[in-house]
């Protein structure tokens, strides 16, 4: 037997949903986190990075920008995921200070790009840290709760009362608390980097610098544009990347023909400028000149000493600030990112240090607890790290503190 399941008087889709506060569940993870995060202070350090002129169009409110890169964070989403998901998602939309449901999407995937330039890692870090001030002062009794103010810039600081720093800073406080320490990279989203594959891409980004410099030479008599056996080169090239494997005498071979036509590329554009201004060049241009020149010095003399490993070693062209991390695991010994040290408090975390260049966490360790010392009043009961942070100075500094 058949039962017709389609109702004629089914609700059409305008108007659907209304107000989301009435319709969304209090439990949702996205509505109890938007209750925790310092909306004010946000938008007030968003605020001072535009110029009051009442010009231009009205940029996106500090939630909107934040809160899409906390989704995005979360979610690990690209940029155009973190779009569509927000324009589908009522609940990312009420995160995002939304009243109602909107069916115009909030903002467009290119948006993203701004998002992270305008906060940055100081921003995010700062903000991170005004979360946990909230969450912490949530979370005391009202008797032990210190009063606080905001300065002029709207930032939370804390009261300056004589009895609060004296027990701030007072030895005698016993130990409470466990101080969760590890470091980890974040890893990029770079093309794993071979030798190989970066002097391709050099020598091919370096071809279109020597293009733009002949296109932009207007005079009648301007010499014969210069061969660079760009077709030779990108042939050599691809005979080797094909192969699925290579010995070691051929890889070299590879790097070395490589290198002769990045060093010919960088002497035709060095006598070139000597005729022409580098302003013909644009700013994405001129980067990538002096990265692939660095690059050069650095695969050249790898090259020629025949080793494996270079101070600041270039991995991206795009991306020259970022380097390998060894981190000493099975699956993946090196990672190409930024190396982090972090502390968990509580199930709260901070982020200690952040560099693009690799450091030691052993040496984070007294200043992670002195911070916490900061924070709390009082040094930690236990210090958990790793086993190779477990050296003799360490541990005396931990067994003088009670730690």
């Amino acid at each position: 037997m058949f039962l017709r399941r389609h109702k004629e008087n089914q609700m059409e889709m305008v108007g659907f949903g209304g107000s989301l506060t009435r319709v969304l569940s209090k439990e949702n993870q996205w509505v109890r986190l938007s209750e925790i995060i310092p909306w004010k202070e946000i938008e007030d350090r968003y605020a001072k990075l535009f110029a009051d002129s009442g010009m231009g169009a009205p940029a996106k409110s500090a939630r909107i920008a934040f809160g899409a890169l906390v989704i995005q964070a979360m979610k690990n989403y690209t940029d155009e995921e973190t779009a569509a998901q927000v324009a589908e998602n009522p609940y990312l939309q009420y995160f995002l200070g939304m009243k109602e449901y909107q069916v115009v999407p909030l903002f467009d995937a290119s948006m993203m790009v701004h998002f992270r330039r305008r906060f940055g890692f100081e921003n995010a870090k700062d903000i991170n840290d005004m979360i946990i001030q909230y969450i912490q002062r949530a979370e005391r009794p009202t008797k032990e709760e210190p009063p606080s103010s905001r300065d002029n810039d709207g930032d939370i600081t804390k009261q300056n009362d004589q009895e609060n720093t004296q027990q701030h800073n007072d030895e005698s406080s016993p130990n409470k608390g466990t101080l969760l320490l590890d470091a980890t990279c974040a890893p990029s989203d770079i093309q794993y980097p071979t030798d190989l594959r970066l002097l391709n891409e050099g020598r091919e980004k370096l071809e279109r610098i020597i293009d733009t410099l002949y296109k932009a030479d207007q005079r009648e008599d301007k010499p014969k544009k210069p061969r660079t056996y760009r077709n030779k080169a990108r042939m050599q090239y691809l005979v080797v990347a094909k192969k699925p494997k290579l010995r070691a005498l051929q890889m070299r071979k590879a790097i070395g023909k490589q290198l002769r036509y990045v060093k010919r590329d960088l002497k035709i554009i060095e006598e070139i400028l000597r005729q022409q201004s580098q302003d013909t060049l644009n700013q994405k241009q001129r980067k990538e000149l002096e990265t692939i020149r660095t690059l050069y010095n650095q695969q050249s003399t790898m090259y020629q000493t025949k080793i494996r490993r270079i101070d600041h070693r270039i991995v991206s062209i795009s991306q020259p600030h970022i380097r390998p991390i060894k981190r000493g695991k099975k699956k993946s010994p090196t990672e190409f990112g930024a190396k982090i040290a972090i502390s968990v408090v509580n199930g709260l975390a901070q982020i200690e240090k952040l560099s693009w260049e690799n450091f030691n966490e052993r040496a984070t360790m007294k200043e992670s607890v002195e911070r916490y010392r900061q924070t709390y009043g009082y040094y930690p009961e236990v210090v958990l790290v790793e086993e190779l942070d477990r050296n003799h100075e360490n541990i005396r500094y931990c067994q003088e503190r009670g730690t």
